[in-house]
């Protein structure tokens, strides 16, 4: 591949932000060095997925004194659960092409290789002395998140070998930073897409999962809850709703299940 020049990106793109979540993605982008390519690459064994296990942390708090490193609680709340899906990605190109004009100049690069680590983190957030049926339910949100980052790691593979061989163009003052252009681009989309096929399906039946159980205070079981949220949100997207990626199918054998950050209320029973 040559001399290259890695360039390290924090970003912020595909973070849903919603109240219950907090997501981050990280593109770190490799540009390989200058030259034309002589063959399309096809092999997959330029495409790597690291896909390590949940971080899942419980902590507690005195409802009178939070730390200030935990999310807000809003009124009549108990407890919280907060969940960061994380893509990084570090894609290697090579310039095919560029074209230098007074506005600057515009690079093509083909995508040469693609390495995606894809991590979940979970902080479960409980109230000192806080009993079962919230720590019950607040652990069902870290199942729904659970489950759909089980096959999270098959999803960000297919989209790594889908971006193998890709043609991409970026602009830029000079030559260097349309090249880098054009790979970060591609590394947004990747991570975005990620997001979408399994960030964005989980939050929504972390949704339904709070609405089945009005965030603890019913009796219905966690379980079925769950069983219930998964089902309409796999509805959902059938129909065309805005989760688009159909949650994971429960397996008796495979009680995993995983969410976003959700929110308990202060009375559960």
């Amino acid at each position: 591949m040559g001399n290259g020049a890695f360039l390290s990106i924090p970003r912020l793109p595909f973070d849903d932000m919603t109240i219950a979540r907090r997501t981050c993605c990280l593109v770190v982008l490799l540009l390989a060095s200058l030259g034309r390519a002589q063959s399309p690459v096809t092999q997959t064994s330029d495409v790597i997925v690291e896909r390590t296990p949940p971080d899942v942390k419980t902590r507690t708090f005195d409802p009178r004194n939070p730390p200030p490193d935990m999310p807000p609680l809003r009124d009549g709340e108990a407890a919280v659960t907060e969940s960061n899906f994380s893509c990084q990605t570090v894609i290697a190109a090579t310039i095919i092409d560029q074209q230098r004009s007074s506005q600057g100049c515009t690079a093509t690069v083909r995508v040469t290789s693609v390495k995606t680590t894809i991590t979940l983190g979970i902080t479960i957030w409980l109230p000192e002395r806080g009993n079962k049926k919230l720590t019950a339910h607040e652990d069902g949100h870290r199942i729904i998140d659970e489950r759909f980052y089980a096959d999270a790691e098959a999803v960000a593979r297919r989209l790594s070998t889908d971006m193998l061989g890709q043609r991409r163009a970026g602009k830029g003052s000079d030559c260097d930073s349309a090249a880098q252009t054009a790979i970060r681009e591609a590394g947004d989309q990747l991570c975005g897409d990620y997001m979408v096929a399994v960030q964005r399906p989980a939050s929504r039946v972390q949704e339904l999962y709070d609405e089945i159980t009005d965030h603890g205070r019913n009796r219905i079981r966690e379980a079925a809850a769950i069983q219930q949220a998964m089902e309409q949100q796999r509805k959902e997207a059938a129909e065309g709703g805005s989760a688009t990626k159909p949650a994971p199918t429960i397996g008796a054998s495979q009680p995993r299940v995983a969410t976003p950050r959700g929110r308990a209320a202060a009375k559960g029973d």
